[in-house]
Formats: C-alpha cells, sequence, structure tokens
C-alpha cells in the first residue's frame, strides 16, 4: 500500500488518467503525452490548494449514475493507497470549469465509490476552467 501524506501528492502517482465525457471514457497511461498534459494542468491547477474533509459522503450507485453526465476526472493507482487513513484505489472529480471547491470521491474494489471523500480548496482566484479546457480537448 502506498500511503500519501496529503491528497494532492496522489495524483502525479496514478497509473492512468480516465478523461469521462458524457458517459464516454478514454484511458491515458502514465508517461503518455496525453497523461503528462493533464497532470501538468491539474498541478497547476492545485498548486496552493487547500485539502480539508468533505462535509459528505459518496453513494456508489448514485456516484456512478452521475458519472453519465459531465465531465469527469479519474485518477486510477497501480495499487491501493491511502492519505489520511482512507483507502482507495481511484480518485474522481466532476470538472467544472466555475468550481473552486470540489469534492474527491474514493473508489474502492470492494465498495464502489462509497464513503467519505476529500474536499480540495482551491487557492483564491483559481478554478478548473483551464483543466476544463484541457479535459475536452481531443
Amino acid at each position: 500500500m502506498v500511503i500519501f501524506d496529503s491528497i494532492e501528492n496522489a495524483f502525479p502517482a496514478a497509473a492512468e488518467i480516465a478523461v469521462i465525457d458524457e458517459g464516454c471514457e478514454s484511458v491515458y497511461a502514465a508517461q503518455s503525452d496525453r497523461f503528462d498534459e493533464i497532470i501538468a494542468v491539474w498541478t497547476a491547477t492545485l498548486a496552493d490548494c487547500r485539502p480539508m474533509p468533505a462535509f459528505g459522503v459518496s453513494l456508489n450507485d448514485l456516484t456512478v449514475k452521475d458519472m453519465e453526465h459531465g465531465l469527469w476526472l479519474e485518477f486510477r493507482f497501480a495499487e491501493r493507497c491511502n492519505c489520511g487513513g482512507m483507502d482507495f484505489e481511484r480518485l474522481a472529480i466532476k470538472a467544472e470549469a466555475n468550481f473552486s471547491g470540489f469534492n474527491v470521491v474514493r473508489y474502492n474494489s470492494v465498495g464502489g465509490y462509497a464513503g467519505r471523500c476529500y474536499y480540495i480548496d482551491l487557492a483564491r482566484g483559481k478554478n478548473l476552467s483551464d483543466v476544463c479546457r484541457v479535459l475536452s480537448e481531443k
């Protein structure tokens, strides 16, 4: 198991990134050009962010249904990971340009997208517009 001291440090360690747009999935392996492009904009967006506990929890059935609509970013890891006492194999984020804070939904093979989430508050004046622009490029 890989343990991260802060959730924003986990994202670059993903083995794959999936971009899910209206239910259609494109997957990019680590060290591919597209993966590196997404990680670069993601890392720049998260600079000076404030991770904190989320107020809510994810329910697998509702999250799976929600992921059929809109733009989602999912970081997939080669092995089980942990941050703040919470295990995950994947981390999913609904990407909306105007979001300046968002839930990071954890996925485990045992319960799916169920349980406590992480929350990331971006630095003042930042939002996900650059991330959404890059994700929408094909």
